[in-house]
């Protein structure tokens, strides 16, 4: 019984570490989806990364 609640909290946290990494993903990528014209910060961002 123990040893079932460890499994689930480590894949619970597992889980949680993925979703944290793809959030981060999705908020580093959006600004170049949204384009110059909606997001006048885009040359600044792009060129703080280097990026394109």
């Amino acid at each position: 019984m123990k040893g079932d609640t460890a499994k689930a909290r480590l894949s619970a946290r597992k889980l949680s570490l993925e979703l944290e990494a793809l959030a981060k993903r999705y908020d580093d990528a959006k600004p170049m989806r949204l384009g110059p014209a909606i997001d006048p910060g885009l040359a600044a961002w792009r060129k703080e990364r280097g990026v394109g």
